[in-house]
């Protein structure tokens, strides 16, 4: 169990890991919101893998990134990208490359070694990308935004909707994550 604080609260994460008989690992975590928080980016976990996981492979909404608020003109289908396609260079760097409904997701090596998640009791939300949010957030242009040596897989059970804020509104609260209930993210790892 661990617990992350806020000023005037907290996310307790509570993490199950299973070691299964077919070496893959099952993995349960519970996240509870205490308090006042800020509003949330995104609730799951983050691997951290060498940049050499450039292939990807995903069941889920594709072929370009999906938001809570964003994901209608795109299809749940079995999809094949990079991992250095996946970022959007925005003017002003920001999250990209989020896929949801996802029933699988998996980061190849050129030598064919592989790093599979799926999805146990629901679709996930992921994002494969060579950069951090640190990293991404640390700078105010795309030309100041340099690609770190490694693949961050981020595995959600809860993703904030865009939004419009660049030239409009902020994300409306039906596409911002529920504080008040617990969230689930029940995923098998393959490795």
């Amino acid at each position: 169990v661990e617990e992350y604080r806020f000023a005037n609260g907290s996310i307790t994460v509570t993490t199950v890991t299973t070691l299964l008989k077919d070496g893959s690992v099952d993995v349960v975590q519970e996240y509870e919101c205490k308090g006042e928080l800020p509003e949330l980016p995104r609730m799951g976990m983050q691997i951290v893998l060498p940049k050499s996981y450039e292939l990807l492979e995903y069941y889920g909404r594709g072929p370009w990134d999906t938001f809570p608020d964003r994901w209608q003109s795109c299809h749940v289908g079995l999809w094949q990208s990079t991992v250095s396609d996946e970022y959007t260079h925005f003017p002003v760097p920001q999250d990209s490359g989020n896929h949801g409904e996802c029933a699988s997701v998996m980061l190849k090596q050129k030598n064919g070694k592989s790093f599979r998640v799926n999805a146990v009791d629901a679709p996930f939300s992921f994002s494969a990308l060579h950069y951090t949010p640190q990293d991404i957030s640390a700078v105010r242009h795309d030309h100041e935004l340099k690609e770190g040596n490694y693949t961050v897989l981020s595995i959600d059970c809860a993703v904030l909707g865009i939004g419009n804020s660049s030239c409009g509104p902020g994300v409306l609260k039906k596409y911002s994550i529920d504080k008040s209930k617990k969230h689930r993210l029940h995923v098998n790892i393959q490795f």
